[in-house]
């Protein structure tokens, strides 16, 4: 049975994707394209495989890492270029 939670958020830190020039949405946050009107030359990376930070609410917070393929150098790597942390207070 699944327990009921306030809410999940889901971050996508890498798929076999990756288009620097999507814009955000309602829905889905990206990345800045430049800081401070300077184009970053430390880029995300995308590989084979996919790799998600899953963080769930439930009166406590709690951060799960879901890795499957990609190198995890690169992984956390686009972790901390995202400045997502791990989502532990």
């Amino acid at each position: 049975m699944l327990k009921e939670v306030d809410r999940i958020e889901v971050l996508t830190l890498m798929d076999n994707y990756v288009d620097l020039l999507l814009e955000s949405t309602k829905v889905v946050t990206r990345p800045p394209k430049a800081k401070g009107g300077m184009i970053s030359a430390d880029t995300l990376i995308g590989e084979h495989g996919l790799s998600l930070m899953v963080t769930v609410h439930d009166g406590r917070k709690s951060t799960r890492f879901f890795l499957t393929q990609g190198t995890p150098g690169s992984v956390f790597s686009t972790t901390r270029r995202t400045g997502s942390g791990t989502g532990e207070d």
